[in-house]
């Protein structure tokens, strides 16, 4: 039971970390707290869906270290359940700025990868290392899959003002992670074992979405910056209309 309790935390802590660092880069957001918790639990909800598709349908089938079943049994599913779960929760919340959508769509990302990782790690007889390896590559990952998804949500939904535009972005906001996502799965089912470079191994497992992430803050951060500044020029604005009206009046 110590053990279990061991993988569990080992398992969900990276995604713990990696959103109360989100959650810290994106204060000014106009979604409550406990909202964006609700995202997290929303993301369990997605990875127990997938898991539930898994066991008791053969929709999704089994990997057979083939391109098409990394694409139909991994990437397609899961991306496509977290897309209809992030624009649920953004209709939900009624997000009408970048960073609010970001901020949920981060959120759902990192539940998934939570739960993803308690059912990875758990039955593996060497946890310690695929803990390890799953910290660095897989959590990081789908936390960069969200926040791209994201992305092209809020362009397509709040930046857009025509038909084209709009199915455009929603074609990017899926296709886009679950080309990413497949070229991870494929790399590490079909192309990694093949590989002697250690360099590339690492590179591509780890390296790579820690840039992702690092890039995505970098995005927050500046999203913050804007927003905060704008606040500032309305209430200025506001003040200075303020000093307008009390001048006519005293003329009076």
């Amino acid at each position: 039971m110590m053990i279990f309790l061991l993988q569990v935390i080992c398992a969900v802590l990276p995604a713990i970390v990696l959103a109360y660092l989100l959650y810290g880069r994106g204060v000014g957001v106009s979604i409550p707290g406990k909202k964006l918790m609700g995202a997290l639990g929303w993301g369990l909800v997605a990875s127990t869906i997938i898991l539930i598709i898994c066991i008791f349908s053969d929709v999704i089938p089994d990997s057979d270290g083939t391109y098409m079943s990394e694409f139909l049994g991994g990437a397609f599913p899961e991306e496509l359940v977290k897309m209809l779960v992030m624009l649920f929760l953004i209709y939900r919340y009624q997000c009408k700025r970048t960073l609010d959508v970001l901020m949920v769509c981060g959120c759902v990302g990192l539940g998934f990868a939570g739960l993803e990782n308690v059912l990875y790690i758990a039955p593996d007889p060497d946890w310690i290392s695929t803990a390890f390896v799953r910290a660095l590559g897989s959590v990081p990952g789908h936390f960069t899959y969200a926040m791209i998804m994201g992305f092209f949500i809020d362009k397509a939904l709040n930046h857009s003002s025509e038909l084209k535009s709009k199915v455009m972005y929603f074609l990017f906001a899926f296709s886009v992670p679950v080309l990413m996502h497949w070229a991870n799965n494929a790399f590490i089912e079909i192309i990694k074992p093949e590989l002697d470079s250690l360099f590339i191994t690492m590179f591509v497992l780890s390296i790579l979405p820690i840039i992702y992430v690092v890039f995505a803050f970098k995005y927050i951060k500046k999203l913050r910056a804007k927003t905060e500044e704008s606040t500032l020029s309305n209430h200025r604005s506001w003040r200075q209309t303020i000093d307008v009206v009390l001048g006519k009046i005293k003329d009076l």
